[in-house]
């Protein structure tokens, strides 16, 4: 199971955080849809910012596996560790700006 989450973070950051300028490839429900198909979860929400506007967000399953309640961008998640991942990916990103260096101390 936790490999199968490490390999949906990853999928999904390396979709929607892989370009400053865009979201690569462009989302949309269909997309989305595809994704959580793919990895055999139940639900994905996801969102695409370009230039500090919201450019998509989507969801696509069900709230519970087995059941029929779709979910909706507005309900909550659990994401437990994969702030870990995310911390560190956003970390790259201000590195990759030059904002900031591996080495520096916080």
């Amino acid at each position: 199971m936790w490999l199968k989450r490490r390999e949906l973070i990853s999928a999904v950051c390396g979709m929607f955080l892989s370009s400053r300028s865009h979201c690569a490839p462009k989302p949309n429900a269909e997309f989305l849809s595809d994704v959580r198909q793919k990895f055999q979860v139940p639900a994905l929400v996801a969102a695409c910012v370009q230039g500090g506007k919201l450019v998509f967000v989507g969801a696509t399953g069900v709230c519970k596996q087995g059941s029929d309640e779709p979910v909706t961008s507005g309900d909550a998640f659990h994401i437990g560790s994969c702030t870990k991942a995310m911390t560190a990916t956003m970390l790259a990103m201000l590195v990759e700006q030059g904002k900031l260096a591996w080495d520096m101390s916080i």
